[in-house]
């Protein structure tokens, strides 16, 4: 109850008390596995995970089946919110396959297609996702029906169906709100408004989009920013600026924050994860220790002749505690690293850049030197990736990269802001001067092709520039001014250069 009223703290003492005095295994294993979950809304991830693989490793001795089921289940969503899909598959997998009830079933299936999708691996087509969404309207399991046909939407709704989707969303609406379920009516509010702007139904796509915001508030959702982007995108086709203008803020706004929560969840995982490396690693050199001690007992015992071997293990010793602390020290380098790089291109991605340039400006405000901001979206991907596949993208993404990083000079802040999008941090120069830079990148990418093997594919881009030289630097407002610079790049026909006003 106190979950559901948004109190964790209250929850989380009660857990906590439940854990401490209750005789039952069952209850405190379910407790237990209660808590995570609870942790997980409260945002304090690095314990959440901590926790999770506490349990996770005590799982083969789990024997209530309902507290099994909720650790399996809070696996596969939190690793594939951290994008460890194939771990998220395999423990959903086991969700879905160990306990053959409807829900088990339905729910386990839902979180292995939401991680295919998540891998890029998922087509609206697929048989497993329309016989997942038979199965659970045939077991009479709603919510995992609902998410999954929300799936499967969304993936027909990119092809641009929505005259073909948009009856079969109306019939649904009353059932979905029914559910009560905050995510999965806001996810269909957003389906709903697509389709109607798809159509060129502005009011009724409004009218949609406002009810996903307002059916998930206070909650940090992809949904609630879609609805966001898809409010800018309507009033914008309507013509009203100064509204379509403060929704692209406000989307901003949430979109940051949302990707700054699915960064702090990496984080923490990862953090997690070497902690938990670091310690067996610890718990093997004391084993190892502890047996050379019982070893050196035993030399002390023996006779003269056995002080050359008793050297030779003491040399050993310091071989093995070096060799421990080397590992521990390559592991901690090793998650740093994931942590800060693009798993993909190798630059900074979003989090690590996004810390960079706040830094960066506090020393050009100090300074008082000119800076500039350049947004860069590769031009036409999403065709790219329907015609070639996501492979050949990943390669595009890959030597797109590759091109700007050999034409950076020394000063020059690049990173990956996330999909196509990459940003690009100038000090010290003025507007021409960031508008040059931006153009002989662009000029760059112009020369490159990508080899596919049968044939190569030319790319290009569109830059968006936004400079400043009148201190206190905002970076979120250089990123809205480049980023609508980036749009009117798009507007125009694309590989261009714009500057904000």
């Amino acid at each position: 109850r106190a979950i559901f009223l948004l109190q964790y703290d209250v929850a989380l003492r009660r857990f906590d008390a439940l854990i401490g005095t209750a005789t039952d295994p069952a209850i405190r294993q379910r407790a237990s596995a209660s808590r995570i979950n609870a942790l997980t809304l409260a945002r304090r991830y690095e314990e959440a995970f901590g926790g999770l693989n506490t349990m996770l490793e005590r799982l083969p001795g789990l024997t209530d089946p309902n507290a099994r089921e909720q650790i399996l289940g809070i696996s596969g969503l939190l690793l594939a919110e951290v994008g460890e899909y194939e771990q998220a598959i395999r423990y959903a997998t086991q969700l879905r396959d160990e306990r053959p009830t409807p829900w088990t079933r339905c729910a386990g299936s839902v979180l292995i297609l939401d991680a295919l999708a998540g891998q890029k691996r998922l087509r609206a087509d697929d048989p497993r996702l329309i016989g997942t969404i038979q199965e659970c309207e045939d077991s009479g399991e709603p919510l995992p029906a609902g998410l999954a046909r929300s799936l499967k939407i969304s993936l027909e709704l990119a092809e641009g169906k929505a005259a073909e989707l948009l009856p079969t969303l109306t019939r649904e609406y009353e059932r979905i709100r029914a559910t009560a379920y905050p995510r999965l009516v806001s996810e269909h509010e957003v389906l709903l408004a697509t389709a109607h702007l798809q159509l060129g139904r502005l009011a009724e796509a409004r009218r949609h989009a406002g009810a996903a915001l307002e059916a998930g508030r206070g909650q940090q959702t992809r949904p609630q920013v879609d609805a966001l982007h898809l409010l800018y995108r309507i009033e914008r086709a309507a013509g009203n600026l100064p509204a379509a203008i403060d929704w692209l803020e406000r989307h901003y706004e949430a979109r940051q924050r949302f990707l700054d929560d699915v960064g702090v969840r990496q984080m923490a995982y990862q953090r997690v994860r070497s902690e938990a490396l670091a310690s067996r690693l610890e718990i093997e050199t004391l084993s190892r220790r502890n047996q050379v001690m019982q070893i050196e007992q035993r030399l002390k015992e023996a006779s003269l002749e056995n002080t050359r071997l008793y050297l030779a293990l003491a040399l050993l010793i310091l071989a093995i505690v070096s060799f421990s602390a080397w590992r521990i020290w390559r592991s901690q380098l090793h998650f740093q690293q994931r942590a800060e790089q693009d798993g993909l291109t190798g630059i900074a991605n979003r989090t690590h850049f996004l810390a960079v340039a706040e830094q960066r400006l506090r020393q050009a405000e100090k300074t008082r030197a000119p800076v500039a901001l350049v947004i860069i979206d590769l031009d036409h991907f999403k065709a790219i990736n329907d015609t070639w596949g996501h492979p050949a993208g990943d390669l595009v993404l890959k030597q797109a990269a590759a091109t700007w990083v050999a034409e950076l000079k020394s000063g020059e802040w690049f990173g990956r802001l996330g999909g196509e999008e990459f940003a690009l941090l100038l000090i010290g120069l003025e507007p021409a001067e960031a508008q040059a830079r931006a153009e002989a990148l662009r000029k760059a990418l112009s020369h490159e092709r990508v080899d596919l093997g049968e044939r190569s594919i030319h790319i290009t881009a569109s830059f968006g520039v936004a400079s400043s030289d009148t201190p206190p630097y905002g970076l979120r407002q250089l990123l809205v001014r480049a980023d609508a610079a980036m749009y009117h790049a798009k507007q125009g026909g694309r590989d261009r250069v714009m500057i904000a006003a």
